[in-house]
């Protein structure tokens, strides 16, 4: 055969697999993205849930994060549905930084269980300036 097209069978080869690979790329990306049936994803979703809080926050400064659950976030867990929530919050809530931490006087409550709501006024001497009955509140510490 002739060298012409030789490299000619070699680019159409060349070319094919890298549109297969390409593909396959897509498809990897469309199934593992998420976004919901009615076509908005989390980021969105999570923005709008925050809208409810903007009103009742400091503009700037630092403010704490508290969910259901004991002691600070785990980095390296199973389930990361909780960091997820957490750098969600922080970017839905900008400029405002928000610390894994109840040392603030402000504290950004996001709650999976609303049952438990009571319990963690209680116990951590909290009020809820804000409910956006969606799982997002905003407390204040009841002693400072």
């Amino acid at each position: 055969m002739k060298p012409k097209i030789l490299a000619l069978i070699g680019l159409l080869f060349i070319l094919s697999m890298a549109s297969l690979s390409s593909r396959r790329f897509m498809n990897i990306v469309m199934n593992n993205s998420e976004v919901t049936q009615a076509g908005t994803d989390i980021v969105s979703e999570m923005t709008k849930k925050a809208e409810c809080l903007q009103d009742f926050m400091p503009k700037k400064g630092i403010v704490g994060y508290l969910v259901n659950r004991e002691g600070p976030l785990p980095l390296h867990t199973i389930d990361k549905t909780e960091i997820q929530y957490y750098h969600l919050t922080q970017y839905a809530l900008s400029p405002v930084v928000i610390e894994d931490s109840l040392d603030h006087e402000y504290i950004v409550g996001h709650l999976n269980n609303p049952d438990e709501l009571g319990d963690i006024i209680t116990r951590f001497r909290l009020s809820v300036i804000k409910d956006c009955g969606n799982g997002l509140l905003l407390f204040k510490q009841s002693d400072q």
